[in-house]
């Protein structure tokens, strides 16, 4: 048994889940002119003309427990941003399917930073008549953001309440903060209101600082906190465990590639039966690139986080690893947050360890009622960042639903600038709103995570860090330790790039039609997760929090910090540089459409043969039973699943069964793993390789030759090329070629009697070259000399 120190991770974010799982109606619409709302405020000015509820606004609903204490100070600051639609949704969305599709005008056609606005954003005009309305209303709208889909305000509450025709109102939450929220839909005048797509920010129920992220909650249904002494705590490499006895796990082959750890963090991993960042790098399939050079190196991924870390606890960890990772913080509003979140450092951490030459912007906020929108639209509208990771999380069920529409809009915005986003789908399992809401126990997905384009994030079980140790749904229902979020959206409808019927058991009889959505072929429901990795804090990793070593941490932030590791390796590897793909990353059209192309090659290999690209979790379900639901509704299958979405990350490609050591498949460059496999469906070289001279041409029998073969289409990847000599049906020599560019390999011939043989290349198990003239090398018999 292994000792299970460490974080007790629930599915419930007390006082915040609740406040945005459901919505209530919309006020009824007063009649023309300056309109009233509930509370009897005035809305816009009469002058500004009739006003109108924004569409898909409403007033949040509260979390149960909360308790009304009055009205909002009227001179109270509010920090408000209306959101704007985009010019032409349907063109938009065509360019985004485009990206991946080799046949589509918009292939590979990333958008530059700065174009989005433009050429997607509403019209100057619209926004200047937003920007009036808001004017007119006795607002001071600041300039809209350069994609123009964001005018942020900063007002008093009276001046808010007066404006947007709505009350607001102080309430205590659950756990003791005083928040605010308005209590019926924001109003604007009619002639402006259909630009719009939602008013945030009249409500703090979700407000940075509440410990947002799921690493962080604690006291939950009973659990421990991370302060309760369940954690392995390892000061100056002494360990004193709180529960259980202490477990070492040996690895299962030496991970000795790329940054490895110190005596005190191996330590902490074997007390507690975690992994350290070495071993992750081995099972996920890093390593091999660590061996290329790639390190991530040029490649900038975005933190987004509510909560502060120390930089000497960066400082630490990075001593012991032995790396220099770039870390900088970039504050987005008022100053940052103080104190070391375990989310916050342990996403920080894991990143520097596992691409430790890319540069990790942490975007940080304290001073925003909506921080998650407000950090995700910097990063995008920076665009400086080809990988972004948020941890933040709500239940979709109920949730406002302009506020949806405005992040989706930014997701899609990234996507369309090439930015992979990667988002938490959380610790509730099937049932993500948790505990403290009526919807405890219904069938539910993370908001973030299910918004199309953007990269849902799963959780699994590790079992050791070989590279096809298993792995299982994460699923702690016993020890009320969370379970990987999965399932069905209820506000969007399944993205053209996800409907892939190749794709095994991606339609299910778990999968749902929506009425809503239009009729052809994807009038499914978005399917959530895409992808996983390790998120369970018992089989969990280890971070170095306010100068000491900790074990057993845990949660879905650890899972997107690996993914987002690997989107950086993608990125700065040597197969996109090859294929000329760009920064392929992890982008959802990229993801599926190879998966589907390889359905067969990645789920059902032959039997000589291991799994490539992606390891297929087969066992286990989501059912989080402290919630209340035990209806078994989405177990792991093969192929595609609910609980764990496409599989887990195989970066390299795996050689033969048993060709490592103690019986593991050796790491390969030939095979397709993810890398090879998203840089090639994103590039532009045509893969085929081609032979166009062998020379020398021929050579003296019985003597090994050196030749060099010209020709086109190759991998100059150390080991992704190899050469068949072709003697009979049943015969052949295969070798392996040094390819110093794609046109140019080296490759040393065997001995052999005379006769002439075919010198074929396959780059990247593609196809070998075709059987031509100019490939022919001749062996010549050394003639005889008379007596």
């Amino acid at each position: 048994m292994l000792s299970r120190p460490g974080i007790v991770l629930t599915a419930v974010l007390t006082g915040l889940l609740g406040a945005l799982t459901a919505a209530v109606p919309a006020a009824a619409a007063p009649g023309a002119g300056a309109g009233l709302n509930a509370g009897g405020n005035a809305g816009v000015t009469a002058s500004a003309g009739p006003t109108v509820p924004v569409p898909a606004s409403a007033a949040p609903r509260l979390p149960l427990g909360a308790r009304r204490l009055g009205p909002l100070s009227a001179g109270a600051t509010l920090h408000v941003e209306v959101t704007l639609k985009v010019r032409d949704q349907a063109a938009l969305t065509a360019r985004l399917n485009g990206l991946a599709d080799s046949a589509s005008p918009y292939f590979h056609r990333f958008l530059a930073p700065g174009q989005f606005g433009p050429l997607f954003g509403p019209a100057l005009p619209q926004v200047a008549a937003v920007r009036s309305a808001l004017a007119a209303a006795g607002l001071t709208p600041g300039p809209a953001t350069p994609d123009r889909l964001t005018i942020p305000v900063t007002a008093t509450a009276a001046e808010a309440e007066r404006a947007f025709g709505v009350s607001l109102a102080r309430y205590r939450l659950p756990g003791g903060r005083v928040a605010y929220a308005n209590t019926s839909a924001p109003r604007l005048p009619a002639s402006v209101a259909p630009l719009v797509t939602g008013v945030l920010g009249l409500d703090d129920l979700a407000s940075a600082g509440d410990g947002a992220s799921q690493e962080d909650r604690a006291g939950q249904e009973g659990g421990a906190s991370q302060e309760d002494g369940a954690s392995q705590e390892l000061a100056g490499g002494s360990a004193e465990l709180a529960a259980g006895p202490a477990v070492r796990r040996e690895p299962d082959q030496p991970a000795t590639v790329g940054p490895q750890p110190c005596a005190a963090a191996v330590a902490a991993a074997s007390a507690t039966g975690s992994f350290t960042t070495n071993q992750l790098a081995l099972h996920y399939g890093l390593a091999p690139l660590y061996g290329l050079g790639d390190r991530g190196q040029g490649v900038h991924v975005a933190v987004l986080e509510e909560e502060g870390y120390l930089t000497s606890d960066i400082a630490a960890y990075e001593s012991c690893y032995g790396i220099h990772a770039q870390v900088r913080p970039v504050t987005v509003a008022g100053p940052a947050p103080a104190g070391a979140g375990g989310a916050a450092t342990l996403a920080i951490e894991e990143l520097a360890s596992l691409a430790p030459r890319a540069t990790i912007d942490v975007y940080q906020t304290t001073a925003t009622a909506d921080p998650e929108f407000e950090l995700i639209s910097r990063a995008v509208d920076n665009d400086t960042d080809k990988v972004i990771v948020d941890s933040y999380y709500t239940c979709e069920l109920g949730v406002n639903v302009s506020l949806a529409q405005s992040e989706a809009t930014l997701a899609e915005e990234a996507n369309a600038q090439g930015q992979t986003m990667l988002m938490d789908a959380g610790i509730g399992g099937s049932t993500a709103c948790g505990a403290t809401t009526k919807d405890k126990a219904k069938l539910s997905v993370a908001t973030l995570a299910a918004l199309p384009y953007d990269i849902a994030v799963g959780g699994t079980t590790l079992s050791g860090d070989a590279p096809l140790a298993p792995e299982t749904v994460y699923n702690e229902s016993i020890a009320k330790g969370g379970a990987g979020g999965g399932g069905l959206s209820t506000l969007w409808c399944m993205p053209g790039y996800q409907h892939k019927p190749a794709i095994i058991g991606l339609i299910s009889k778990y999968s749902k039609k929506k009425t809503s959505c239009p009729a052809g072929a994807s009038d499914y429901a978005r399917q959530v997760p895409d992808i996983s990795a390790d998120a369970d804090p018992y089989t969990g990793y280890v971070e170095y929090r306010n100068g000491a070593w900790l074990g057993g941490e845990g949660g879905p932030v650890g899972a997107e910090a690996v993914l987002a590791a690997v989107a950086a390796e993608i990125d700065a590897s040597p197969f996109c540089a090859a294929d000329g793909a760009g920064a392929a990353g992890l982008l959802p059209q990229a993801l599926y459409s190879f998966v589907a192309s390889h359905s067969f090659y990645v789920y059902r290999p032959s039997q000589d043969q291991e799994p490539e690209a992606l390891g297929d979790i087969v066992s286990g379900n989501n059912d989080y039973t402290p919630s209340g639901y035990t209806g078994g509704r989405y177990p792991a299958t093969a192929g595609y699943d609910l609980a764990t979405g496409l599989g887990y990350p195989l970066v390299s490609g795996l050689a033969g069964r048993n060709s490592g050591p103690i019986g593991h498949p050796a790491s390969s460059t030939f095979y397709p793993g993810l890398a090879a496999g998203l840089c090639a469906t994103l590039g532009t070289r045509d893969g085929v390789p081609a032979v166009t001279a062998v020379t020398p041409d021929h050579g003296r029998a019985g003597h090994r030759i050196a030749v060099t073969v010209h020709g086109r289409h190759f991998l100059p990847i150390r080991g992704a090329d190899l050469v068949k000599v072709f003697l009979s049906l049943s015969k052949s020599y295969i070798l392996t070629a040094n390819c110093t560019s794609a046109t140019v390999c080296t490759v040393t011939l065997p001995a052999l009697s005379a006769r002439t043989v075919n010198v074929q290349v396959d780059a990247g198990d593609t196809a070998y070259s075709p059987d031509v003239s100019a490939d022919r090398f001749t062996y010549v018999a050394q003639p005889k000399l008379a007596n």
